[in-house]
């Protein structure tokens, strides 16, 4: 009733097209409608690869991989790619750091104070449904970059004479790192708070085998066992059973990464998580913490 939007899940366009005009004849029931020209839909099948879903006699609007659409304050794309909405995050933070800037800029609040805004406006806009991204590096110093020069205007540094741009940034970079390490400062970098939302909704989808194991989420995640083709490729100088070396880019992937192969009957137990992921991010805010 309160939702403006609505998914359906299919496994072909045939099936997507039969659940679609039966949802639309189950709201027509109740009074509501939906018109197909407001519809939209996408799959991870190549661009060129030619399927229509026909509603009303109309063609729906599929967007391509790598458009997506919008869902929940997120664009979603089917290329397993978060370039798209890593740059809407990115504008959302900038635009949430400007509607706040008379309090983040304020230099007579103290910086922690000052700090502690950022987390709850910009941060909290930024990290959004943080938990579900598959970053890549060069994504994650992308992120970095960004959070260092909006704390950097925090700060306003103001430019010496004859002094250049690069210096100044040189300069300011080095200022910020000796304020953050100011212990009253609760300071945590993007990239680091995003691998332990990852860490976090990881448990949260593996502990949905005793509390809902019906779900959709569960029952996806649950397809293909990682452990069990490392165990094989294991056994074959890294080779499954196909002969190709492994190579697999599901979000769990990064889960046996950081924590190992047992984080899926760890994560059945809350306070063990918590441990693990404790345990698994102090390397990683090394790497994104102040030198």
């Amino acid at each position: 009733m309160f939702a403006d939007n609505y998914w359906l899940v299919a496994t072909s366009a045939e099936m997507l097209n039969l659940m679609t005009c039966e949802w639309l004849r189950l709201l027509e029931g109740v009074g509501w409608e939906t018109p197909a020209e407001e519809l939209s839909w996408c799959t991870t099948v190549d661009d060129d690869v030619n399927y229509e879903i026909i509603v009303d006699y109309k063609r729906v609007r599929r967007p391509k991989r790598g458009e997506g659409f919008k869902a929940l304050g997120t664009i979603v794309t089917f290329d397993n790619n978060f370039d798209v909405e890593i740059e809407n995050r990115l504008a959302r933070a900038s635009a949430t750091f400007n509607a706040n800037w008379d309090m983040l800029g304020c230099a007579s609040a103290s910086l922690a104070k000052r700090v502690q805004i950022f987390r709850a406006t910009v941060e909290a806009s930024f990290l959004w449904c943080a938990g579900s991204w598959n970053l890549r590096l060069e994504q994650l110093k992308r992120i970095k970059g960004a959070q260092s020069r909006m704390m950097r205007r925090m700060l306003r540094i103001k430019r010496w004479d004859g002094e250049e741009m690069d210096e100044l940034i040189i300069r300011s970079n080095s200022i910020l790192k000796h304020r953050l390490r100011d212990t009253s400062i609760k300071h945590s970098w993007w990239g680091e708070k995003y691998v332990q939302l990852r860490l976090d909704w990881g448990g949260h989808v593996a502990r949905l085998r005793k509390h809902d194991p019906s779900r959709l989420t569960y029952r996806v995640f649950n397809h293909w066992n990682y452990n069990a083709i490392r165990h094989v490729s294991d056994q074959h100088e890294g080779k499954q059973h196909h002969g190709r070396y492994i190579h697999v880019w599901r979000w769990e992937y990064y889960l046996y990464k950081h924590i190992g192969r047992t984080w899926y009957d760890d994560a059945q137990n809350r306070d063990t998580w918590k441990t693990c992921v404790n345990k698994a991010i102090e390397p990683i805010i090394c790497k994104f913490g102040p030198r």
